[in-house]
C-alpha cells in the first residue's frame, strides 16, 4: 500500500500543478493588468512589420547590421554568445589583438540581460538574434511605460496602449537600434521614475535602488545621463508635491511651516541620496571595470571644445517633433525627440487641463526649459555626455525629453473631458500655423559641410501628414469628451496612434 501511494504521489503533484496553472490563467484573464500584454506586443509587432517592409532577413536579404553594429558590436555579441554557451573568461580575452581585458567591453556593449537571448540562436543566425533582441527591447519599453502610467495616472486601457506605443516607438528608440546597448535605459526609465516616486511618496526605496542598479550595470554611460535626469525629476516632483507630502508625513510640533518644509526636504533628499549611493555600490563591479578600461586612453582621443555657443535655432525643437523629422546621425544631427503628433498637441493641452495644479505646470515648464537648453548650449550638453564630445549620434540623452513630454500628454488625456474643445481647436490652429512658418524658413542644406535641414520642413508628405494627424486628433479628442462617443473615441485614439 505504501509503495502504491508513493507511486501515485507524482501524478497527484502533477495534477495539482496543472490545476494551479489553470487557476493562474483564469485569474490572469480577469486581471486589470492583462491589457499590459498588448502594451508589449503592439510596438513589438509594429516594429516587426517595419523590418518586414524593409526586407530584413528572414523577410528579405537585408539585415540590421549597419554602421558600428556591422563593424564592431556584432563580434562582441558573438563572443558573449560563445562565452555563455561554451564557457570562458569574461575578464580577459586572447581574441582582442594580442590579448587584453574584456570586462570593459562587456560594461559598455554587452551587459544587457537581453543578450542572454543570443544563446537561443545558432551562430549562423546572429543577425536575426540581434533583430529579435531589438524587438524585445522595443516591446519592453511599451510594457514598462504602460505599467508606470497605469500605476500613477490610471487612464483607460486604450489611452494607456496609445501612450505606451508612442514611448516604445519614439524616434530615439527606433534610431538607436543602431546602438542597442543604449536602449536598456529607455526600458528601465519608467520603472526607475516609478521607484523614485515611491521613495518620495511612501518612503519605499527597493524599486528605486534595484532599477537604478540595473541602469548602471547595463550601460554606465547612458546610466550616467539617466542619473542626471533622475536628480532633475526628483527636484521637480518633490517641489510640486511638497505641501501634500508634509501633510501626509508631518514633522514634530513646534516647527514653523517654513522650517518644516526645509527639514522634510532634507530628510527626503537624504533618502534619495542614500538609495543612489547603494545602487552605485552594488553596480561597482561593472563601474570599476569600465573605469579601468577607459584608463587606457579612450577619453584622450578628442579635444573637446568648451566654447559657449548655441548649437541650433531653437525653432528646430518644434521641427523635430513633426513627422519625418529625422535628419542624420552625423556630428551635426539634431535631438531625436519625435514621439508622435499627439505628443505635440498634448503639450498645450497639459496647460489647459484644470486638474493639473499650477505648481505642476510651472515645474514641468522648468524641466522642459532645462532639457531644451541642455540640447542647445554647448557646455551643458557636454556635461550630459560625460564631459566629452560625442562622436556622431548627438544628444544621446534625448529619450528623457520624449519620456517627460509623454507624461505631460498623459496628464492632459486623463483630464481631456474637462478641457474645452474650443481651446483644443485653438491650440491645433497655432500648431498648424507654426508648421506653415517653419516650412517656409530656408535652412542651409550642405551635407558635405555638416549642414542639414530637418526633413519635416522640406518634405511635402511629412507636412501634409503632420497637418492630417493634428486634425485627426482634434476629432478624436472631441469624441472622447462626448459621453456618448467616449469609448469609441478612446479606441480611435489608440487606432490613430
Amino acid at each position: 500500500m505504501k509503495k502504491n501511494s508513493t507511486a501515485a504521489l507524482p501524478e497527484l503533484e502533477k495534477g495539482s500543478a496543472v490545476k494551479r496553472f489553470l487557476r493562474f490563467l483564469a485569474g490572469l484573464k480577469d486581471s486589470e493588468y492583462l491589457f499590459l500584454c498588448a502594451a508589449f506586443f503592439l510596438p513589438f509587432v509594429i516594429m516587426l512589420g517595419v523590418y518586414a517592409c524593409l526586407e530584413m532577413h528572414p523577410f528579405g536579404n537585408n539585415s540590421v547590421l549597419m554602421l558600428d553594429i556591422q563593424a564592431q558590436y556584432i563580434y562582441y555579441y558573438e563572443e558573449i554568445r560563445s562565452l555563455l554557451t561554451e564557457g570562458g573568461s569574461f575578464l580577459y580575452s586572447w581574441k582582442r589583438t594580442l590579448g587584453g581585458e574584456f570586462m570593459g567591453i562587456v560594461a559598455y556593449y554587452g551587459a544587457s540581460p537581453y543578450n542572454l537571448l543570443f544563446v537561443l540562436f545558432p551562430k549562423s543566425m546572429i543577425a536575426d538574434a540581434l533583430m529579435f533582441v531589438n524587438l524585445m527591447k522595443i516591446g519592453s519599453m511599451g510594457l514598462t511605460f504602460g505599467i508606470y502610467i497605469h500605476k500613477t495616472r490610471k487612464p483607460s486601457e486604450m489611452k494607456t496602449l496609445a501612450l505606451s506605443t508612442m514611448y516604445a516607438l519614439c524616434a530615439y528608440a527606433v534610431v538607436q537600434t543602431l546602438d542597442p546597448m543604449w536602449l536598456d535605459a529607455v526600458v528601465l526609465l519608467p520603472l526607475l521614475i516609478l521607484g523614485l516616486e515611491a521613495l518620495i511618496n511612501e518612503k519605499k526605496i527597493i524599486l528605486y535602488i534595484s532599477t537604478l542598479t540595473m541602469v548602471f550595470i547595463t550601460n554606465y554611460y547612458i546610466g550616467y545621463m539617466t542619473g542626471i535626469f533622475t536628480f532633475i525629476y526628483f527636484v521637480y516632483y518633490y517641489l510640486v508635491n511638497r505641501r501634500e507630502l508634509i501633510e501626509r508625513y508631518p514633522l514634530p510640533e513646534g516647527n514653523i511651516f517654513k522650517k518644516a518644509v526645509g527639514a522634510h526636504g532634507v530628510k527626503t533628499f537624504a533618502r534619495f541620496a542614500f538609495g543612489t549611493l547603494i545602487a552605485i555600490m552594488i553596480a561597482a563591479f561593472m563601474l570599476i571595470a569600465a573605469i579601468y578600461s577607459l584608463s587606457f586612453g579612450k577619453n584622450s582621443f578628442q579635444n573637446t571644445n568648451w566654447v559657449f555657443a548655441i548649437r541650433f535655432d531653437l525653432i528646430e525643437i518644434f521641427n523635430k517633433m513633426l513627422i519625418g523629422s529625422y535628419d542624420t546621425v552625423r556630428p551635426n544631427g539634431l535631438p531625436m525627440i519625435y514621439s508622435g503628433m499627439l505628443a505635440l498637441l498634448g503639450l498645450p493641452m497639459f496647460y489647459m487641463a484644470p486638474s493639473v495644479k499650477p505648481a505642476k505646470k510651472i515645474g514641468a515648464t522648468c524641466v522642459l526649459l532645462v532639457l531644451i537648453l541642455s540640447f542647445a548650449i554647448n557646455p551643458i550638453d557636454l556635461v550630459w555626455h560625460g564631459f566629452s564630445l560625442p562622436n556622431w549620434l548627438n544628444y544621446r540623452y534625448s529619450f528623457v525629453f520624449s519620456f517627460f513630454v509623454l507624461l505631460m500628454t498623459a496628464d492632459a488625456l486623463c483630464d481631456v473631458k474637462r478641457i474645452k474643445t474650443g481651446n483644443v481647436i485653438g491650440a491645433a490652429g497655432v500648431i498648424i500655423a507654426l508648421i506653415a512658418v517653419v516650412q517656409h524658413i530656408k535652412y542651409p542644406i550642405n551635407p558635405d559641410q555638416g549642414q542639414f535641414a530637418s526633413a519635416s520642413t522640406k518634405n511635402l508628405t511629412s507636412i501634409l501628414l503632420s497637418l492630417l494627424f493634428i486634425v485627426a486628433y482634434v476629432i478624436v479628442i472631441y469624441m472622447i469628451s462626448n459621453k456618448k462617443l467616449e469609448n469609441t473615441g478612446a479606441f480611435m485614439l489608440a487606432a490613430v496612434v
